[in-house]
């Protein structure tokens, strides 16, 4: 199991942030309240108040056109933002494991700081604590999308605003396994073709491929203090060694039934406890699916699989959301 302690966490959404550590006096920590809601999620409604739905990856890509280009172009945004703001991919991506630091007002328990990151895992509040993240990186990346749709062209502004409107992050649907088809493939290819807001073909670095460090952080260790960008099925621990995404795509194949029957044992579980461990079960062996490790065979890890690095690894958010 990718086993992890855990930061109290006490942003509002989450309403009271426990450590996974055994329980001390209740006394012993004031329970903490930001005065700013700083997880709204998705706030756009449509014309009936209902909040738009999330849409399966290719079901995005082929069938809303407008959402998807503004979609890459977010995230190319969000991944170029200076790591030092919170709100960066990368400031986003350090609340779940390293650089094990204090993020905006959740210092956490104090003799935590500093040793582990925020998420918790192998336990009930595995589920709980992911949606409210989630949902963060919604909020963040809904900003970026509506401020390229706000600078669009006259002509265009109304067409890209009305799907910003509308956006809502993807998801991967892993749990169907190969039946809605293989690993896409724009999860494989380094560069990607979108139309820009002015109409325009453009070819662009792919944001769901890799995200590159800039600058290396510190509080990094290992290997992985001397990659300049995330990576998935290396061959060696070299820092240098490239991305082998076939790996990605044959263990997605190798998994998928697995994973369909992994997720029916979480859906026939008669106690919330039993689901939520079946599908963190699951949910762990697609870290392992995209970033390699979980084989025997297999050492070299990429971001995805070591738990304190996972959050780095652009599929991430595609897969838990």
């Amino acid at each position: 199991m990718r086993g992890s302690s855990i930061l109290r966490l006490s942003i509002s959404v989450l309403v009271s942030g426990t450590a996974c550590a055994a329980l001390q006096d209740e006394g012993t920590y004031v329970r903490r309240q930001s005065e700013t809601n700083i997880v709204t999620g998705a706030t756009s409604r449509d014309d009936n108040g209902n909040v738009y739905i999330r849409r399966e990856i290719r079901d995005l890509m082929d069938n809303y056109p407008d959402q998807w280009s503004l979609y890459m172009l977010a995230l190319d945004s969000l991944h170029r933002a200076d790591q030092s703001d919170p709100f960066s991919f990368y400031g986003l991506a350090s609340i779940h494991g390293r650089p094990y630091k204090t993020w905006g007002d959740a210092p956490g328990l104090p003799e935590k700081i500093g040793k582990v990151g925020y998420c918790p895992h192998d336990n009930e509040l595995f589920l709980g604590w992911h949606r409210p993240y989630l949902a963060l990186f919604e909020q963040i990346v809904s900003n970026h999308v509506y401020d390229i749709a706000a600078n669009a062209p006259a002509d265009q502004s109304q067409r890209y605003l009305t799907a910003a409107r509308e956006f809502r992050i993807p998801y991967w649907d892993w749990a169907q396994g190969t039946k809605l088809g293989p690993v896409p493939d724009v999860f494989l290819s380094p560069t990607i073709t979108i139309t820009d807001t002015k109409g325009l073909p453009v070819i662009m670095d792919n944001p769901l491929f890799s995200y590159k460090f800039h600058p290396l952080p510190t509080g990094f260790h290992g290997k992985w203090r001397k990659m300049n960008s995330t990576i998935r099925w290396p061959s060696s621990d070299d820092p240098f060694s490239p991305s082998r995404p076939w790996l990605f795509s044959e263990a997605f194949k190798s998994q998928s039934n697995n994973l369909i029957a992994q997720v029916g044992v979480a859906f026939r579980s008669s106690t919330f406890s039993r689901f939520s461990s079946a599908l963190e079960d699951a949910h762990g062996w697609v870290h392992g699916v995209i970033g390699g490790g979980y084989l025997r065979d297999s050492p070299y890890w990429g971001h995805m699989w070591p738990l304190e690095y996972s959050a780095f690894e652009p599929l991430f958010m595609l897969h838990h959301a």
